[in-house]
């Protein structure tokens, strides 16, 4: 990784880029608005703690009569 890839927080370097929970906040964002707009999405926008804005490709989504899934 290169030095812009770490921030520091406490005296601590840590890693930047997309997590594990930021993956799953966007799926859930996303399969939440393909219920309520009945519409596929192919983009998903979310903010992270730190005010981030990221812009996420929804991967596999669906949406039919039970349900929605990213």
């Amino acid at each position: 990784m290169k030095q812009e890839d770490y921030v520091l927080v406490n005296g601590r370097k840590l890693r930047r880029g997309v997590t594990t929970g930021s993956c799953a906040a966007a799926a859930a964002k996303a399969a939440v608005k393909m219920l309520f707009e009945e519409i596929l999405l192919e983009q998903v926008i979310i903010e992270t703690p730190n005010g981030e804005q990221l812009t996420l490709t929804v991967e596999e989504g669906s949406i039919d009569g039970e349900g929605a899934r990213c």
